[in-house]
């Protein structure tokens, strides 16, 4: 998980729009091999192959060409690696619950929530600014 990050803050430092995300890809995978459940593991990897080829996500994706999002997301990200070192299981649960309600409010803002096709099913829950335990 370090690895990732670091790699995912030398992507950052590159200021390239619209550049790799592997450090972003790696550190979720690390999570989800460090579970041991290969269940999870071929879930992410399907979900972020989904994802990479989603019209949906093709279009919000072409918002974060500003690294801003990226680089908070990877503040979310150091977090919840460090309540995973401490072995801390409710700090790491709430970061992680943070960088969940984080990413989809950004993405709420990209949306188009007048698009007929908009499924705002996926944005439906409490607009949370902190998550609390």
């Amino acid at each position: 998980m370090r690895q990732a990050l670091q790699l995912e803050e030398r992507e950052l430092a590159s200021s390239e729009p619209n550049g790799s995300e592997s450090g972003d890809m790696q550190f979720h995978l690390a999570i989800a091999e460090a579970t041991h459940n290969s269940m999870l593991v071929e879930l992410f990897r399907q979900s972020w192959q989904w994802r990479e080829n989603n019209p949906m996500w093709i279009q919000l994706h072409s918002h974060l060409d500003d690294t801003h999002y990226r680089k908070e997301w990877m503040g979310d990200h150091k977090q919840i690696l460090a309540a995973l070192i401490k072995k801390d299981a409710r700090a790491a649960k709430l970061a992680m619950w943070q960088h969940l309600e984080n990413v989809k409010q950004r993405l709420l803002e990209f949306s188009n929530v007048d698009d007929i096709d908009f499924d705002g099913y996926l944005f439906d829950s409490w607009p949370l600014d902190k998550v609390n335990a």
